[in-house]
């Protein structure tokens, strides 16, 4: 399941990802975002937490491949906030296969997520990625 997370920031966008991940959440979550792309003229922030994440069936999985391609260049930062080890490896393995700044906190540092997203080029010497 993938719900979307109220946020008041202008161009950052917040989804909550939950269980495991099928084709029909991608249905509703792939326009909804690229929608959300459109709106802002190709460049949003996103931050997704996982809860209780239990990654991707097969389809969902090549549906998160496709848009994933389809909308290169399209991300300015991606944070991603999670509780396992695993999750912050699946952050590594994707920095590859983005241009978009992609970084992994712990649920306990979310708040250092979202100074992250929200910072700007200048700001960015301060909001440092968390250690391990």
């Amino acid at each position: 399941m993938i719900e979307p997370i109220p946020v008041v920031e202008e161009n950052i966008y917040a989804f909550r990802l939950k269980g495991r991940l099928t084709h029909a959440d991608y249905r509703e979550f792939v326009p909804l975002v690229e929608d959300l792309i459109r709106q802002h003229e190709g460049r949003i922030s996103l931050l997704l937490e996982l809860e209780d994440f239990h990654g991707w069936d097969e389809q969902a999985a090549l549906d998160d491949f496709r848009f994933g391609l389809r909308n290169e260049g399209h991300f300015e930062r991606i944070a991603v906030v999670g509780d396992k080890a695993w999750e912050k490896w699946m952050v590594q393995l994707a920095r590859p296969f983005t241009d978009a700044e992609i970084r992994y906190f712990d649920r306990e540092h979310i708040d250092e997520a979202w100074a992250w997203l929200k910072a700007t080029p200048a700001d960015q010497k301060t909001v440092t990625e968390p250690g391990p």
